[in-house]
């Protein structure tokens, strides 16, 4: 667990852990470059004697932030337990200082991994806490990271996930090892790498390992409380992002991302373009009154026509089987009296209709001519 800077909520990670269903075997804080009572804190949950064993590391000049935070706990496990993961460890969990863990979350998360063998890491459906605003703004800007972090995690692959999350990550220790004994690092020491959690994800499936993501194991993260910092939050996220697929460039691993933001700054371009248009039409012919109801009833004129025939109502002998269309084609005619009474609202416009079977064009063009307001009079 690194943490920097976390004593108010460094206790309730660490008593997560400690509530756990299958309690962990060794918890090993890093406080990093920390100016606050964070150490204080960890070293005082450290000395509980109903606390898994915890051990509490000092790096004070860490110039690679989360990433050397996150290697120097692993050299000192290595060193621990004899040089190699694999000798004694068998799973490893990585969580923020900010986050707290479901009290199955262990659990379950050990038995994703039993199921694949081929599983190097399953990674937590984050949550946003909830409660922690102290204003309407505050509740309207957590209130939208809540719904977006909810969507995220019930909308992310289960196979082969994006990136595992760096809030909680349980990792298979040889699936890590793999890492050190290619690379010498599990996680990527560079000013470039604001995302380790992504720029190992990757690491983890070019090494032939997949990862996943489990909706049972949940973990409740602290959210942004100010616009300013949740925006410097998503800088990040996204140069990050960036660097890290500029490093790898087009693979099978990446191609997914890279052409989602491609499509993203295109969107980007097109909508500005698109909504100038817009504005300059209304600017020349005047906003519609009613546009939507006008595009609805020539929908619906158009799935009403029948090729090459009139269409047949239930019970017409004389023209033959009946067509379901017939039923588009008079719900047509009644949207264009609804129109007409109860949305158009104009007393001194009449609308034709004519029999099922009769074209609809003059009577959708009064109508497209009503709203935009270019006849006062016509029957």
């Amino acid at each position: 667990m690194p943490a920097r800077n976390e004593e108010i909520g460094v206790l309730t990670s660490l008593e997560s852990l400690a509530a756990q269903s299958r309690r962990p075997d060794l918890i090993v804080v890093v406080v990093n470059n920390s100016t606050d009572r964070t150490d204080e804190y960890a070293r005082r949950f450290a000395e509980d004697e109903n606390a898994p064993p915890t051990v509490v590391l000092n790096f004070d000049d860490n110039p690679h932030k989360k990433a050397g935070a996150l290697n120097y706990g692993l050299r000192w496990l290595r060193e621990a337990v004899g040089g190699r993961l694999t000798d004694r460890v068998g799973h490893i969990l990585v969580m923020d200082a900010d986050t707290e863990l479901h009290s199955r979350f262990v659990e379950r998360a050990q038995n994703v991994l039993a199921s694949d063998p081929e599983l190097g890491g399953v990674s937590a459906a984050c949550l946003g806490r909830t409660d922690l605003w102290r204003n309407p703004w505050q509740r309207f800007l957590l209130g939208m990271q809540i719904i977006e972090y909810g969507r995220a995690a019930n909308a992310r692959y289960r196979t082969d996930v994006h990136t595992m999350s760096g809030a909680g990550s349980f990792y298979r220790a040889e699936a890590l090892q793999n890492l050190i004994d290619w690379r010498g690092e599990v996680f990527w020491e560079d000013h470039r790498n604001l995302v380790e959690d992504y720029e190992t994800t990757l690491a983890l499936k070019e090494s032939g390992w997949k990862v996943t993501a489990n909706q049972l194991c949940i973990a409740y993260t602290d959210l942004m409380p100010t616009l300013r910092e949740l925006i410097q939050q998503r800088e990040r996220w996204s140069r990050g992002t960036v660097d890290t697929l500029r490093r790898r460039g087009w693979t099978k691993f990446t191609w997914h991302t890279i052409a989602t933001m491609i499509l993203g700054c295109m969107g980007f371009v097109y909508i500005p373009g698109w909504g100038s248009g817009q504005l300059l039409m209304v600017a020349q012919h005047g906003l519609p009154r009613k546009p939507l109801v006008v595009g609805a009833l020539r929908v619906l004129d158009r799935l009403s026509r029948a090729p090459g025939h009139q269409p047949r109502l239930e019970g017409d002998a004389r023209r033959g089987p009946a067509d379901p269309r017939a039923r588009l084609h008079r719900g047509a005619g009644v949207l264009a009296l609804l129109v007409h009474r109860q949305v158009v609202c104009d007393p001194r416009v009449r609308l034709e209709v004519g029999p099922a079977g009769g074209s609809w064009d003059q009577v959708l063009d009064q109508v497209q001519e009503v709203s935009r307001g270019k006849i006062g009079e016509k029957r």
